[in-house]
């Protein structure tokens, strides 16, 4: 057993390797424990007593409990239907529009479904419009909790149902979302459904155990904080290009609270469907990520420890896409040299045979997504995926210079997103 964990940590890393084992125990853990409870519910009650049910505590008229805070630019094409899927989960009177410095119908559309809407005359970012959202309207004094949402987010009708009661323990200060994309048969959507399906799985279920507590983000598109957390929490931190992550790090920084994250708390996005669209998005995600390493400094802590050894495995990882192109290149010359010389024929073989191992094991991620989300379409997406993992590789690394080694005007300010036609609206995968 020790040597086939050697083996494994050796193919996938580490860090992969030991969240995926806590994230199992913490699967078998509550597992038995609901069904200890349930056979516990079975017994207690007699037959005139229902158990209780978590659905007759949340309806979509929460009162005062919750609020949610959605951040808007130029956003008519999509902005109805994201309200009205929000709308059968809560009440319009609590949910809140900030519109930044939008020139189209963004804002009317949104009064128009109900909702509170703050109109802001110039963009400045999406970070800003949450704080002045939140500041004018008072959200965290008349609130318990925050939802955050996007607004192409759409949200799964059973996520207060399934994410507030965590927030019964007092030690909760944030609900992270679990993401899935809003499906399209498309190469880009295929790649990121993987993705999502691989982090969350893999490394944020372990990492957001109650005994762990080191998840290193909670996705802006669709969480929750409590109100009181968010007090102490610079949302709008300067020279940084996105929130969520440096929320996350402050979070951890000033132990305001533990994080929970489960699959049931499930919300929708639209993800890149273009090459352009997706790289200026991979930009902009490890950019604002190495801006809040770089922002919030090191501090001695187990989450610190966990991002250490991420870190040194994405930049190991990151090293060995980039030069894939490089070692194709060479085994395929290797190989044709071969018939000159046996030498260089024998060192295109083991190149060779990496390549492919590497490829597998590439291929086995997409194998376990497709089975997971039933979508056998991204087994014939999977042999494209190398090529995605080795552009992320590339702004892993480009930006991380870009962070730590030149001034950038990083005042998170948004230009017009790209979206899908409403006509190709894509489906939701439950």
């Amino acid at each position: 057993m020790p040597k086939i964990l050697l083996i494994i940590c050796l193919v996938f890393g580490f860090s992969f390797t030991f969240w995926s084992l806590v994230g199992l125990i913490r699967l078998l853990s509550e597992s038995a424990k609901k069904n200890f409870l349930g056979r516990e519910t079975k017994l207690t009650c007699s037959k005139k007593t229902a158990a209780p049910n978590f659905i007759d505590r949340f309806t979509p008229s929460t009162g005062n409990k919750v609020a949610v805070c959605m951040a808007a630019f130029n956003e008519e094409s999509i902005i109805a239907d994201s309200l009205q899927a929000l709308k059968k989960i809560i009440a319009p009177a609590h949910i809140y529009v900030s519109s930044d410095g939008s020139v189209d119908r963004t804002a009317e559309l949104a009064r128009a479904e109900g909702c509170q809407v703050l109109e802001i005359s110039a963009n400045h970012g999406k970070a800003d419009a949450l704080v002045a959202a939140i500041n004018h309207f008072r959200l965290c004094e008349n609130y318990d909790f925050i939802l955050f949402v996007d607004a192409d987010t759409r949200l799964r009708e059973d996520y207060l149902i399934n994410g507030l009661p965590y927030f019964d323990d007092p030690k909760i200060a944030a609900v992270a979302g679990f993401a899935r994309t809003q499906w399209q048969d498309n190469i880009f959507i295929a790649y990121r459904s993987r993705v999502w399906f691989t982090i969350q799985t893999f490394f944020r279920f372990g990492m957001t155990w109650k005994f762990t507590n080191v998840n290193m983000i909670i996705p802006g598109f669709a969480s929750m904080y409590r109100a009181k957390a968010l007090l102490d929490i610079d949302i709008a931190k300067p020279g940084l290009v996105i929130e969520d992550f440096n929320m996350t790090f402050e979070l951890q920084k000033k132990k305001l609270g533990k994080i929970a994250h489960h699959q049931n708390i499930t919300g929708y996005t639209q993800d890149p469907y273009s090459f352009k669209s997706y790289c200026k998005q991979i930009k902009r995600w490890n950019l604002g990520f190495w801006q809040t390493v770089k922002a919030n400094g090191f501090w001695l802590s187990l989450f610190w420890v966990n991002l250490s050894v991420y870190l040194l495995e994405m930049l190991s990882a990151g090293l060995t896409f980039l030069i894939l192109p490089s070692l194709i290149s060479f085994s395929l010359s290797a190989l044709f040299l071969g018939l000159i010389s046996p030498e260089f024929y024998y060192w295109g073989i083991v190149i060779l045979k990496y390549l492919l191992i590497l490829f597998a094991l590439d291929y086995l991620f997409t194998i376990i997504t497709a089975i997971a989300n039933n979508r056998p379409e991204l087994l014939f997406y999977g042999p494209t995926m190398l090529f995605f993992r080795w552009l992320d590789a590339y702004y892993f690394f480009t930006t991380l210079f870009l962070a730590f080694n030149t001034k950038i005007n990083s005042n998170g300010r948004w230009v017009p997103p790209e979206r899908w036609p409403k006509e190709a609206a894509p489906a939701l995968n439950q």
